[in-house]
């Protein structure tokens, strides 16, 4: 009978650690070193984690600006590099951009927001905690 209280708890364990850890934008892993860390992440005037979360894979660019408003700051990738950007240029169909909606005045430890176009359509969605 103990053994099978323990596997009913241990499950449950399990699964409320599995739900926070898809629920959670940064992740369990990023949830706990946010714990242990130090942070002073700031984000743009519009966001929210419920607008970011709503962001989905091959939406425009104006969608998601019209959604979070313009990011804090962008980059187009040329050649291997990555070369900072108006952001108004993820509306270009051509180039592949990376905006970011949040970033760290210190430059130290942040709750990094940000979203890849390819073609003007979101690509890529990215939450963590970002360790400098």
């Amino acid at each position: 009978m103990k053994s099978r209280l323990s596997i009913v708890i241990i499950s449950l364990v399990v699964l409320i650690l599995s739900g926070m850890h898809c629920y959670l934008l940064d992740g369990l892993n990023g949830w706990i070193i946010g714990l242990i860390e130090n942070t002073d992440t700031e984000y743009t005037a519009h966001y929210s984690d419920t607008k970011f979360r709503a962001v989905r894979k091959g939406a425009s660019a104006g969608e998601v600006f019209e959604l979070l408003g313009p990011p804090l700051r962008a980059w187009f990738y040329f050649n291997g590099t990555w070369i900072e950007c108006p952001a108004q240029s993820a509306f270009d169909t051509n180039m592949v951009v990376s905006c970011d909606w949040s970033f760290s005045p210190s430059g130290g430890n942040y709750l990094q927001r940000r979203i890849l176009f390819r073609k003007a359509k979101v690509s890529i969605k990215d939450a963590m905690f970002y360790i400098d």
